[in-house]
C-alpha cells in the first residue's frame, strides 16, 4: 500500500512538472510588467521594454494583443514601479489613449510616465487620455494636444480614478471652433465627469479622489 501510494504522488508531480513546462513554453507562465525602465519609442522595434505607440503600452497593462505585435508579459498590471520614458512624438493617435484599472498599483507600485516634452496628439472628439479606473498614475512633462474642432477635452477622469498626478504637462487645442453645440460649451482642459458627452452635468459617481494637477 504505500509503494502504490508514492507511486500515485510520483505521478503527480509529473504531470506538474509538465504543465508548467507547457505554461512556461506558452507564455502563460510570464509575470506581469515588473519594475523596471520601458520607453514609448516609435523608432525603435517593438520589445518587452519597448512600446512604438501609446495604445500598445495601455493594451500591454491590460494584458491585451498590442497593436504594434509586442510580446505580452503573461499577466496584466505590474508587479511592482515602473517608469516609462516616451522617446518619439505620437502626432496622429488612432483613438482616445485609455487608462483603465491597472491591476497591482498602489501607493509603492506606481507608473511613472516622462514625457521629455514630447506630444500626444489626437484629433478627437473628446479626450485625448483618459482615465477610467487607473491609480497611482504619473504624467509629466507631455504636450497634450487635442486637435478637433469640436468637444475637446485634454484629460478626463472617471469610474473612480484615484491618486493620479499631472504634472508639468501642457494641453493644448489647436482647432477648437466656438458654438452652443458641440464646440466650446462641452470642452475642458481636464475634466472630472462621468461622461464625456456631457461634462458639466453631476452625477453621483465617484470619478476620483486624491488626484493632482500640478
Amino acid at each position: 500500500m504505500n509503494i502504490f501510494y508514492k507511486q500515485i504522488n510520483s505521478g503527480k508531480a509529473l504531470r506538474a512538472l509538465a504543465v508548467g513546462a507547457l505554461l512556461a513554453v506558452t507564455g502563460l507562465a510570464r509575470a506581469q510588467m515588473t519594475t523596471g525602465t520601458y520607453t514609448i519609442n516609435s523608432g525603435a522595434s517593438a520589445s518587452s521594454s519597448n512600446f512604438t505607440n501609446w495604445l500598445s503600452l495601455t493594451q500591454a497593462l491590460q494584458n491585451t494583443t498590442r497593436n504594434d505585435g509586442g510580446p505580452l508579459y503573461g499577466g496584466a498590471g505590474i508587479s511592482g514601479p515602473i517608469t516609462i520614458n516616451v522617446v518619439t512624438d505620437q502626432l496622429t493617435s488612432p483613438g482616445i489613449t485609455t487608462f483603465a484599472a491597472i491591476a497591482g498599483t498602489s501607493s509603492t507600485n506606481t507608473i511613472t510616465i516622462n514625457g521629455g516634452g514630447k506630444i500626444l496628439a489626437f484629433s478627437g472628439p473628446y479626450e485625448v487620455i483618459s482615465f477610467t479606473g487607473a491609480d497611482w498614475v504619473t504624467i509629466d512633462n507631455l504636450i497634450i494636444r487635442q486637435t478637433g474642432t469640436t468637444s475637446c477635452i485634454g484629460i478626463r477622469f472617471s469610474g473612480s480614478s484615484n491618486y493620479n498626478t499631472i504634472n508639468k504637462c501642457t494641453i493644448q487645442f489647436s482647432a477648437l471652433s466656438s458654438g452652443s453645440t458641440g464646440g466650446s460649451t462641452q470642452s475642458a482642459y481636464i475634466a472630472f465627469a462621468n461622461s464625456n458627452t456631457s461634462i458639466s452635468t453631476a452625477t453621483s459617481a465617484t470619478n476620483g479622489i486624491g488626484n493632482t494637477i500640478s
